[in-house]
């Protein structure tokens, strides 16, 4: 065995508390690139750049928290209450997509009051059924922060270790080419993190907005049942004909891919979000009410929620 092996290097760091998690990815990053595993370097590219819009957030950056309101009289944050339990079931999960860097500067602030905000149309729909508007975050535990980076040394570890099992060791920063050809063919578990969510920014001590993720997979049955409910009232949704043309459309379009035998989640969501915006534009009850379960639908599907 080499005894300048970057591969065990990299398995004595992930052991390592005192190596920062943002250093490793790095380490690895060197690595994966040095021996051609693709899927990795992708993973470590967004772990140390953060996650676009375009990209689904590991499952592993998901969290549960609690919805507090602002209370000017009181000068507190104080739980929200509802009953609509699905919303709020909805609003209490988030994501997170930033870089590594940024959750480990979160935490070196010590906060014991970490927040995610939501999205300012979400913040209105909320505030409309309150006494008086209050802003609303999501409050979540720091220890959850920790875990995504926790999660995140796993990975490499257990890669790391995969790669000393199938003899791939490297001297110095070199692999031979029989090392990287091996490491080519092999299969990582990275993917397997991977779910459709989507992203929030986590904040020391805010009091700004909110956004939504809901767990499990897409409720078909409750989404039959909230297509057929503005289905049979759009009528009394005060819209122009051709809005109501347009969301009829909408609405069919998102009907034929629940009804199929192999839904395709993007053309659910996409109409999903049409729907929304077109109810938007609309006053009344029955817009007010249909937004918060849409806006819950599509963070159960991923991807762009707005």
């Amino acid at each position: 065995m080499p005894k300048d092996s970057i591969v065990m290097e990299l398995q004595r760091d992930t052991l390592d508390r005192g190596v920062l998690v943002s250093d490793l990815l790095r380490k690895a990053l060197l690595v994966a690139t040095k021996l051609g595993v693709r899927d990795l370097e992708e993973w470590i590219g967004h772990e140390l750049n953060g996650y676009s819009e375009e990209v689904d957030v590991p499952e592993y950056r998901r969290f549960r928290g609690q919805l507090k309101a602002f209370n000017p009289h009181q000068g507190g944050w104080i739980p929200l209450l509802t009953t609509d339990a699905e919303a709020l079931e909805a609003l209490s999960i988030r994501s997170c997509g930033q870089r590594a860097a940024e959750l480990e500067h979160i935490l070196r602030g010590e906060s014991k009051s970490l927040s995610t905000p939501l999205p300012p149309e979400i913040q209105v729909t909320l505030q409309q059924s309150m006494n008086y508007p209050a802003q609303v975050q999501l409050f979540v535990s720091p220890a959850a922060v920790a875990g995504v980076l926790d999660e995140v040394r796993n990975v490499i570890l257990k890669w790391a270790m995969k790669l000393e099992q199938d003899g791939i060791l490297g001297e110095g920063l070199s692999f031979t080419r029989e090392e990287r050809e091996t490491a080519s063919k092999m299969t990582t578990n990275v993917n397997n993190f991977f779910g459709s969510v989507h992203h929030s920014q986590i904040q020391q001590d805010s009091e700004s907005s909110p956004q939504i993720m809901a767990s499990g997979g897409l409720d078909l049955q409750d989404l039959r049942a909230l297509l057929g409910d503005i289905k049979a009232n759009i009528d009394s949704v005060p819209l122009s004909r051709e809005s109501k043309a347009e969301l009829r459309a909408e609405l069919a379009t998102v009907e034929s891919q629940v009804e199929s035998p192999r839904p395709k989640p993007a053309i659910i969501r996409e109409g999903l979000r049409s729907v929304r915006h077109i109810l938007e534009g609309a006053a009344g009850k029955l817009a007010v009410d249909w937004i918060p379960r849409l806006v819950g639908f599509l963070s159960q599907l991923g991807g762009p929620i707005g």
